[in-house]
């Protein structure tokens, strides 16, 4: 099931940055999650299975745009379009907003998700240079004149 998250305490910002630290060995700290939460700053959708959180995707907002600062879905649950649902919740929500736009940046080797991107008509639009410690981000857009599929 997927739900967007409305309220956070530390216990749940705790679970979403040890989740993430599980993913990808890196994470935000509880404490800047919970705030950035109540601050309308950071904005996540988790798709749970018996109560537990098992996936996410979570935005960051700045100004009229929406930047993907995470998208994460734990191995055993890969391969079941979890993630695909994910960013179908994201994209309902950008299409009913007022932001123009949806950024991201990943890993070059990460063909997984420059093609679930693309298969959102996100366009390229840069590279950042050593972005992650051995190689570069490959810097996507998706603007709202371009989001219908």
């Amino acid at each position: 099931m997927i739900e967007k998250i409305n309220y956070a305490d530390y216990g749940l910002a705790k679970i979403l940055s040890d989740l993430e630290f599980e993913i990808f060995g890196t994470n935000w700290q509880p404490e800047i999650i919970l705030q950035k939460i109540i601050q309308n700053e950071f904005i996540y959708w988790i798709h749970t299975t018996n109560s537990k959180i098992n996936a996410y995707v979570a935005v960051q907002v700045i100004d009229d745009e929406l930047h993907i600062i995470g998208i994460g879905v734990k191995e055993e649950f890969r391969n079941k379009n979890i993630a695909r649902e994910l960013m179908d919740s994201l994209l309902q929500f950008f299409l009913n907003k007022d932001y123009v736009c949806i950024r991201l940046e990943v890993r070059e080797t990460n063909i997984a998700a420059i093609n679930l991107y693309k298969s959102y008509l996100f366009q390229e639009y840069g590279v950042r240079e050593n972005y992650y410690k051995n190689e570069s981000a490959v810097l996507f857009e998706l603007r709202k004149l371009n989001a219908i599929r």
